[in-house]
């Protein structure tokens, strides 16, 4: 598997239906245990990745009136990961749009079997729905709702892995929308966890640039905000004052914590020098 493909997210797809292995096919190294870890977690980012392109090659192929060839990407997606309902969804429309109605109706069927098998759960409505498009509507939106949200999503993951951070993030906040608006949390909460994971990164939490800026508090006085000074006895000055019960002045300009009175108590030392 040549990783290149998938760094040009704009490039030739072509060449991803040839991909039949996985990355460093036969590779194993039992007695290193952290080369196997880093391998396992690599592949099954690189599977994802082509899956996702995979898919980003069918939509863009159904939006431009290609469904013949749309097809073929919409079948590997489904070879890759059988399991992911978008592409069985993905590939009926496919069909449906190139004009084969009959294999439209025959994935519905493969795919709810294989759903209801492996997963114990039925496929949603919009396997079905999927196969109502026609020929006419080639050049409409191809994906809608659940499917339309992973399509994104994915597309998002892959486009961040291979270097397309912008791209990357504008298909993570288009799966935000699709989620929201087809109702599905659980998309959407990938979503929202994979944007902000990415944010968080490229930004920084406490910087004061970017969409995470740390706000001042409108109560805080203005001015730098710094800790108070520290003290070489106890490493803190004001914790220092505290248990003296001298009270902390934070800043100044800041109110002060009152002092506290300090009990008095009289022991049978004190008494007898005169204490």
């Amino acid at each position: 598997m040549d990783v290149h493909l998938l760094a040009d997210p704009d490039g030739d797809p072509s060449p991803l239906l040839d991909l039949g292995g996985e990355l460093l096919e036969g590779v194993s190294l039992p007695a290193c245990l952290e080369f196997e870890s880093w391998l396992l977690v690599e592949r099954h980012r690189v599977s994802a990745a082509v899956e996702a392109r995979l898919r980003q090659a069918a939509v863009a192929l159904l939006a431009g009136g290609a469904a013949d060839e749309a097809v073929g990407y919409a079948a590997r997606a489904v070879a890759r990961n059988p399991l992911e309902e978008g592409n069985h969804e993905l590939l009926v429309r496919s069909l449906a749009v190139a004009g084969d109605r009959a294999a439209a109706l025959r994935q519905i069927a493969v795919g709810e079997d294989l759903l209801r098998r492996e997963l114990g759960q039925e496929a949603s409505a919009a396997l079905r729905e999927a196969a109502d498009v026609g020929p006419e509507s080639a050049m409409v939106s191809p994906l809608r709702g659940r499917a339309a949200a992973l399509s994104q999503l994915e597309a998002g993951r892959a486009a961040i892995a291979a270097g397309a951070v912008d791209a990357g993030l504008q298909c993570l906040r288009r799966a935000v929308t699709e989620a929201a608006r087809s109702g599905d949390a659980a998309v959407q909460g990938q979503a929202l966890c994979a944007l902000g994971v990415r944010l968080c990164t490229r930004y920084g939490g406490g910087t004061t640039k970017g969409p995470l800026s740390w706000k001042r508090p409108s109560s805080w006085p203005a001015g730098p905000v710094t800790a108070p000074p520290r003290s070489p006895r106890t490493g803190s000055s004001a914790s220092w004052r505290c248990r003296r019960g001298g009270g902390v002045p934070a800043r100044p300009g800041w109110p002060a914590r009152p002092r506290s009175p300090r009990p008095t108590r009289s022991s049978p030392r004190s008494s007898a020098y005169g204490g």
